[in-house]
Protein backbone atom coordinates (compact mmCIF):
# COMPACT_ATOMS: atom_id res chain seq x y z
CA UNK A 1 0.00 0.00 0.00
CA UNK A 2 2.83 2.42 0.94
CA UNK A 3 4.46 1.48 -2.66
CA UNK A 4 1.14 2.47 -4.58
CA UNK A 5 0.73 5.64 -2.57
CA UNK A 6 4.64 6.51 -3.55
CA UNK A 7 3.94 5.78 -6.85
CA UNK A 8 0.52 8.05 -6.95
CA UNK A 9 2.38 10.68 -5.41
CA UNK A 10 5.07 10.86 -7.87
CA UNK A 11 2.54 10.42 -11.08
CA UNK A 12 0.35 13.36 -9.72
CA UNK A 13 3.38 15.64 -9.13
CA UNK A 14 4.74 14.88 -12.35
CA UNK A 15 1.21 15.88 -13.81
CA UNK A 16 1.70 19.17 -11.88
CA UNK A 17 4.87 19.68 -12.84
CA UNK A 18 4.13 19.51 -17.25
CA UNK A 19 0.57 21.13 -16.27
CA UNK A 20 2.65 23.95 -14.69
CA UNK A 21 5.89 24.02 -17.69
CA UNK A 22 2.74 24.18 -20.23
CA UNK A 23 1.31 26.74 -18.86
CA UNK A 24 4.55 28.68 -18.70
CA UNK A 25 4.89 28.17 -22.39
CA UNK A 26 1.93 28.97 -23.55
CA UNK A 27 2.32 32.50 -21.28
CA UNK A 28 5.47 33.10 -22.73
CA UNK A 29 4.57 32.97 -26.35
CA UNK A 30 1.11 34.49 -25.75
CA UNK A 31 3.41 37.93 -24.61
CA UNK A 32 5.39 37.31 -27.04
CA UNK A 33 2.57 37.57 -29.31
CA UNK A 34 0.11 39.64 -28.21
CA UNK A 35 2.57 42.63 -27.87
CA UNK A 36 3.77 42.98 -31.10
CA UNK A 37 3.10 46.05 -32.49
CA UNK A 38 1.42 46.65 -35.94
CA UNK A 39 -0.98 49.49 -37.81
CA UNK A 40 -4.25 48.02 -37.67
CA UNK A 41 -5.93 49.59 -40.97
CA UNK A 42 -3.30 46.92 -42.49
CA UNK A 43 -2.72 43.96 -40.02
CA UNK A 44 -5.23 42.59 -37.97
CA UNK A 45 -5.64 38.95 -35.98
CA UNK A 46 -7.57 36.25 -35.87
CA UNK A 47 -9.87 36.69 -33.18
CA UNK A 48 -10.19 33.97 -30.70
CA UNK A 49 -7.64 31.13 -31.92
CA UNK A 50 -4.42 30.47 -31.61
CA UNK A 51 -4.04 26.99 -33.14
CA UNK A 52 -3.73 26.43 -36.82
CA UNK A 53 -3.90 22.78 -38.38
CA UNK A 54 -3.76 22.12 -42.27
CA UNK A 55 -3.92 19.37 -44.24
CA UNK A 56 -0.74 19.80 -47.10
CA UNK A 57 0.08 17.69 -50.47
CA UNK A 58 3.49 18.40 -51.85
CA UNK A 59 4.64 18.22 -55.03
CA UNK A 60 8.53 18.85 -55.53
CA UNK A 61 11.56 18.23 -57.93
CA UNK A 62 14.82 18.23 -57.53
CA UNK A 63 17.87 18.59 -60.35
CA UNK A 64 21.43 18.49 -59.08
CA UNK A 65 24.28 18.79 -61.19
CA UNK A 66 28.11 17.89 -59.74
CA UNK A 67 31.27 18.58 -62.23
CA UNK A 68 34.94 18.82 -61.43
CA UNK A 69 38.59 17.37 -61.85
CA UNK A 70 40.12 14.15 -60.45
CA UNK A 71 43.56 13.63 -61.39
CA UNK A 72 43.05 14.71 -64.53
CA UNK A 73 40.26 13.39 -65.47
CA UNK A 74 36.58 15.10 -65.84
CA UNK A 75 33.78 13.95 -64.54
CA UNK A 76 30.06 15.22 -63.94
CA UNK A 77 27.16 13.59 -62.63
CA UNK A 78 23.40 14.68 -63.40
CA UNK A 79 20.94 13.58 -60.68
CA UNK A 80 16.94 14.42 -60.82
CA UNK A 81 13.87 13.33 -58.74
CA UNK A 82 10.74 12.35 -59.94
CA UNK A 83 7.99 14.16 -59.22
CA UNK A 84 6.23 12.09 -56.05
CA UNK A 85 3.58 13.67 -54.26
CA UNK A 86 3.56 13.89 -50.57
CA UNK A 87 1.11 14.28 -47.82
CA UNK A 88 1.99 16.35 -44.61
CA UNK A 89 -0.03 17.75 -41.89
CA UNK A 90 0.63 21.27 -40.58
CA UNK A 91 -0.01 22.41 -36.96
CA UNK A 92 1.22 25.95 -35.73
CA UNK A 93 0.87 27.64 -32.40
CA UNK A 94 0.58 31.18 -32.25
CA UNK A 95 2.60 31.73 -35.27
CA UNK A 96 5.41 28.49 -34.31
CA UNK A 97 4.66 25.56 -36.69
CA UNK A 98 6.01 21.85 -37.26
CA UNK A 99 5.21 19.78 -40.47
CA UNK A 100 6.22 15.88 -41.10
CA UNK A 101 5.97 14.76 -44.93
CA UNK A 102 5.75 11.40 -46.74
CA UNK A 103 4.98 10.13 -50.29
CA UNK A 104 1.51 8.84 -50.50
CA UNK A 105 3.43 5.84 -51.72
CA UNK A 106 4.46 5.16 -48.54
CA UNK A 107 0.93 5.31 -47.23
CA UNK A 108 0.02 2.78 -49.06
CA UNK A 109 2.28 0.02 -48.27
CA UNK A 110 4.77 0.44 -51.05
CA UNK A 111 8.60 1.13 -50.10
CA UNK A 112 9.37 4.75 -49.82
CA UNK A 113 12.06 6.66 -47.78
CA UNK A 114 11.93 9.57 -48.80
CA UNK A 115 10.72 12.24 -45.80
CA UNK A 116 10.69 16.12 -44.71
CA UNK A 117 10.68 17.45 -41.88
CA UNK A 118 10.05 21.46 -41.51
CA UNK A 119 10.07 24.41 -38.31
CA UNK A 120 9.44 27.44 -38.37
CA UNK A 121 8.58 31.03 -36.59
CA UNK A 122 7.20 33.84 -38.92
CA UNK A 123 6.61 36.87 -37.25
CA UNK A 124 6.34 39.94 -38.72
CA UNK A 125 9.36 41.55 -37.89
CA UNK A 126 11.39 38.18 -37.29
CA UNK A 127 11.09 34.65 -38.92
CA UNK A 128 13.66 31.42 -39.02
CA UNK A 129 12.85 28.49 -40.93
CA UNK A 130 14.79 24.75 -40.74
CA UNK A 131 14.07 22.13 -42.62
CA UNK A 132 15.81 18.61 -43.04
CA UNK A 133 15.05 16.23 -45.79
CA UNK A 134 16.36 12.57 -46.89
CA UNK A 135 15.70 11.68 -50.56
CA UNK A 136 16.19 8.54 -51.97
CA UNK A 137 14.36 8.37 -55.20
CA UNK A 138 16.95 10.25 -57.32
CA UNK A 139 18.12 8.57 -60.74
CA UNK A 140 20.72 10.20 -63.41
CA UNK A 141 24.07 9.81 -64.89
CA UNK A 142 27.67 9.51 -64.12
CA UNK A 143 29.70 11.03 -66.81
CA UNK A 144 33.73 11.23 -67.15
CA UNK A 145 36.30 11.44 -69.68
CA UNK A 146 39.35 9.39 -69.72
CA UNK A 147 42.20 9.50 -72.59
CA UNK A 148 39.36 11.97 -74.16
CA UNK A 149 37.21 9.31 -73.99
CA UNK A 150 33.65 9.76 -72.43
CA UNK A 151 31.91 7.33 -70.53
CA UNK A 152 28.65 7.48 -68.76
CA UNK A 153 26.65 4.96 -66.46
CA UNK A 154 22.95 5.42 -65.72
CA UNK A 155 22.36 6.05 -61.95
CA UNK A 156 19.44 4.04 -61.02
CA UNK A 157 17.05 4.74 -58.06
CA UNK A 158 18.30 3.14 -54.70
CA UNK A 159 21.58 3.96 -55.97
CA UNK A 160 21.90 7.21 -55.15
CA UNK A 161 20.89 8.96 -51.81
CA UNK A 162 20.40 13.05 -50.42
CA UNK A 163 20.42 14.21 -47.21
CA UNK A 164 20.04 18.13 -46.85
CA UNK A 165 19.44 20.81 -44.11
CA UNK A 166 18.27 24.55 -44.94
CA UNK A 167 17.57 27.02 -42.30
CA UNK A 168 17.02 30.67 -42.80
CA UNK A 169 15.93 33.82 -41.00
CA UNK A 170 14.63 37.15 -42.20
CA UNK A 171 14.02 40.83 -40.70
CA UNK A 172 11.13 42.56 -42.50
CA UNK A 173 11.84 46.94 -42.18
CA UNK A 174 8.32 47.30 -42.62
CA UNK A 175 6.47 45.33 -40.18
CA UNK A 176 3.61 47.49 -38.80
CA UNK A 177 1.94 47.04 -42.39
CA UNK A 178 3.65 44.15 -43.88
CA UNK A 179 2.90 40.59 -42.50
CA UNK A 180 4.88 37.10 -43.72
CA UNK A 181 2.92 35.08 -41.81
CA UNK A 182 -0.48 36.46 -43.17
CA UNK A 183 0.68 34.41 -46.05
CA UNK A 184 2.60 31.47 -44.63
CA UNK A 185 1.68 30.24 -40.87
CA UNK A 186 -1.87 32.07 -41.32
CA UNK A 187 -1.37 33.46 -37.60
CA UNK A 188 -2.13 36.91 -38.84
CA UNK A 189 -4.46 38.80 -41.52
CA UNK A 190 -3.06 41.18 -44.30
CA UNK A 191 -6.06 43.86 -44.48
CA UNK A 192 -4.60 46.29 -46.76
CA UNK A 193 -1.98 45.75 -49.63
CA UNK A 194 2.00 46.31 -48.08
CA UNK A 195 5.64 45.13 -49.02
CA UNK A 196 8.66 45.43 -46.99
CA UNK A 197 12.63 44.92 -47.69
CA UNK A 198 13.68 41.47 -45.90
CA UNK A 199 17.06 41.37 -44.93
CA UNK A 200 17.90 37.91 -44.11
CA UNK A 201 20.53 34.90 -43.85
CA UNK A 202 20.54 31.27 -44.78
CA UNK A 203 22.57 27.83 -44.30
CA UNK A 204 22.88 25.38 -46.46
CA UNK A 205 24.59 21.53 -45.89
CA UNK A 206 23.94 18.78 -48.48
CA UNK A 207 25.44 15.53 -48.57
CA UNK A 208 24.75 13.47 -51.53
CA UNK A 209 26.23 9.84 -51.81
CA UNK A 210 26.94 7.69 -55.23
CA UNK A 211 26.87 3.79 -54.60
CA UNK A 212 24.54 0.73 -53.72
CA UNK A 213 22.44 2.38 -50.27
CA UNK A 214 21.41 -1.76 -50.24
CA UNK A 215 25.49 -2.66 -50.11
CA UNK A 216 26.50 -0.08 -47.77
CA UNK A 217 29.32 0.35 -50.68
CA UNK A 218 30.21 4.54 -51.63
CA UNK A 219 31.29 5.17 -54.55
CA UNK A 220 31.73 9.03 -54.61
CA UNK A 221 30.07 11.20 -51.47
CA UNK A 222 29.82 15.20 -52.01
CA UNK A 223 29.21 17.50 -49.33
CA UNK A 224 28.92 20.94 -49.73
CA UNK A 225 27.92 24.09 -47.46
CA UNK A 226 27.28 27.58 -47.80
CA UNK A 227 26.54 30.35 -45.38
CA UNK A 228 24.75 33.38 -47.31
CA UNK A 229 23.68 37.02 -46.37
CA UNK A 230 21.39 38.78 -47.98
CA UNK A 231 18.92 41.27 -49.42
CA UNK A 232 15.32 40.80 -50.93
CA UNK A 233 11.79 41.69 -50.90
CA UNK A 234 8.11 40.87 -50.29
CA UNK A 235 4.69 41.90 -51.13
CA UNK A 236 1.00 41.09 -50.34
CA UNK A 237 -1.62 41.68 -52.62
CA UNK A 238 -4.81 42.30 -50.89
CA UNK A 239 -7.60 41.03 -53.64
CA UNK A 240 -11.56 41.96 -53.00
CA UNK A 241 -13.72 39.02 -51.96
CA UNK A 242 -11.03 37.60 -49.20
CA UNK A 243 -8.33 36.59 -51.26
CA UNK A 244 -4.85 37.07 -50.60
CA UNK A 245 -1.24 36.66 -52.88
CA UNK A 246 2.23 36.80 -51.89
CA UNK A 247 5.33 37.19 -53.88
CA UNK A 248 9.15 37.24 -52.40
CA UNK A 249 12.79 37.00 -53.44
CA UNK A 250 15.89 36.80 -51.38
CA UNK A 251 18.69 36.34 -52.95
CA UNK A 252 21.76 35.22 -50.53
CA UNK A 253 25.55 36.42 -51.29
CA UNK A 254 27.58 33.66 -50.09
CA UNK A 255 30.09 34.58 -47.93
CA UNK A 256 31.52 31.14 -46.91
CA UNK A 257 30.67 28.40 -48.16
CA UNK A 258 32.82 24.91 -49.28
CA UNK A 259 32.77 21.34 -50.79
CA UNK A 260 33.92 18.14 -50.06
CA UNK A 261 34.46 14.98 -52.09
CA UNK A 262 35.32 11.61 -51.15
CA UNK A 263 36.15 9.12 -53.79
CA UNK A 264 35.69 5.12 -53.10
CA UNK A 265 35.86 6.24 -49.52
CA UNK A 266 39.78 6.84 -49.73
CA UNK A 267 40.68 9.82 -51.67
CA UNK A 268 39.08 12.95 -50.20
CA UNK A 269 39.66 17.00 -51.29
CA UNK A 270 38.57 19.90 -49.76
CA UNK A 271 37.90 23.09 -51.41
CA UNK A 272 36.54 26.39 -50.12
CA UNK A 273 34.14 28.46 -52.49
CA UNK A 274 35.42 31.24 -54.56
CA UNK A 275 33.43 34.60 -54.42
CA UNK A 276 31.13 35.72 -55.40
CA UNK A 277 28.69 33.49 -55.43
CA UNK A 278 24.72 33.05 -54.71
CA UNK A 279 21.85 31.21 -53.22
CA UNK A 280 18.58 32.58 -54.57
CA UNK A 281 15.16 31.71 -52.75
CA UNK A 282 11.75 33.08 -54.23
CA UNK A 283 8.51 32.60 -53.29
CA UNK A 284 4.89 32.75 -54.00
CA UNK A 285 1.74 32.10 -51.87
CA UNK A 286 -2.59 32.50 -53.19
CA UNK A 287 -4.86 32.43 -50.36
CA UNK A 288 -8.84 32.43 -50.10
CA UNK A 289 -9.89 32.92 -46.38
CA UNK A 290 -13.69 31.69 -45.38
CA UNK A 291 -13.66 32.75 -41.73
CA UNK A 292 -11.60 30.35 -39.52
CA UNK A 293 -10.88 28.53 -42.87
CA UNK A 294 -8.47 29.09 -45.40
CA UNK A 295 -7.18 26.89 -48.28
CA UNK A 296 -4.50 27.82 -50.94
CA UNK A 297 -0.96 27.34 -52.71
CA UNK A 298 2.33 28.00 -52.63
CA UNK A 299 5.35 27.62 -54.45
CA UNK A 300 9.04 27.88 -53.49
CA UNK A 301 12.32 27.61 -55.80
CA UNK A 302 15.57 27.42 -54.49
CA UNK A 303 18.27 27.64 -56.64
CA UNK A 304 22.52 27.87 -55.93
CA UNK A 305 25.41 27.76 -58.28
CA UNK A 306 28.71 27.10 -55.97
CA UNK A 307 32.07 26.80 -57.83
CA UNK A 308 35.28 25.80 -55.60
CA UNK A 309 38.69 24.42 -56.60
CA UNK A 310 38.11 21.66 -58.30
CA UNK A 311 34.32 20.90 -58.22
CA UNK A 312 31.18 22.86 -59.10
CA UNK A 313 27.78 22.08 -57.42
CA UNK A 314 24.46 23.34 -58.99
CA UNK A 315 21.20 22.50 -57.61
CA UNK A 316 17.11 23.82 -57.92
CA UNK A 317 14.72 22.57 -56.21
CA UNK A 318 10.88 23.18 -57.16
CA UNK A 319 8.39 23.09 -54.71
CA UNK A 320 4.64 23.51 -55.06
CA UNK A 321 1.92 22.90 -52.27
CA UNK A 322 -1.71 22.65 -51.96
CA UNK A 323 -3.14 23.10 -48.38
CA UNK A 324 -6.92 23.45 -46.64
CA UNK A 325 -6.45 24.27 -43.00
CA UNK A 326 -8.57 26.06 -40.04
CA UNK A 327 -7.86 28.29 -37.15
CA UNK A 328 -8.45 27.21 -33.95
Amino acid sequence: MRKIVIILLFVFGSLSASAQLLYTIDEYLSNMYYKVNYDTAYIGRPMGTKWTLALRTYFNWTSYNVSGVEEGDSYKFHLRSEINPKMSIYGGYLGFGASLSRSYKKLIGQTEPDWSFRMNNYGNRFGFEFSLAQLNSLNGTFSFWQDHYKISIALPRDFVSQTSMYASFYFATNNTKFSYPAAFTHSYIQKRSAGSLLLGGSINLNITTIGDSLQNTEIIRVINASLGLGVGYAYNFVLPHDWLVHVSALPYLVVLGGSQYRIAGEREESSAAEFPESVIVGRTAVIHTMGRWFAGASGQINYYNIECDEIRVGDSQWELIAFVGVRL
